[in-house]
């Protein structure tokens, strides 16, 4: 998929994976490689396709905070900005979430 943006979106949220689906559609350069909905959803995405960036909810069912620290085990040049809904994280976890390696941390669109 040569000059792709390989693309994996990881929340629960119907709602917003709708919206980030119409948003990839209507970008040339982004090949959505897939939805996933739990933690071992987006582990085996990640592991069977090769992803440029990760779109991540860290809600409980998708690994919480932990799952930044296995993911970039997987690979450590992995792109990773965290994605919630607006006011429902402290900001001391979006922090450790930069730290850990989050490129970015972005409230979704209501």
């Amino acid at each position: 998929m040569g000059g792709y943006l390989n693309l994996i979106i990881a929340d629960e949220n119907e709602k917003f994976i709708n919206i980030a689906k119409a948003a990839c559609d209507s970008i040339a350069d982004i090949h959505l490689l897939g939805i996933a909905r739990s933690e071992q959803m987006l582990m085996v995405k990640v592991r069977n396709t090769r992803p440029d960036l990760i779109l991540l909810d860290i809600t409980p069912g998708l690994g919480g905070i932990q799952i930044l620290d296995t993911l970039k085990t997987i690979d450590p040049d992995l792109n990773i900005i965290i994605v919630c809904r607006p006011g429902s994280h402290r900001s001391d976890i979006l922090v450790s979430a930069l730290e850990m390696g989050a490129m970015e941390c972005m409230e979704k669109p209501e």
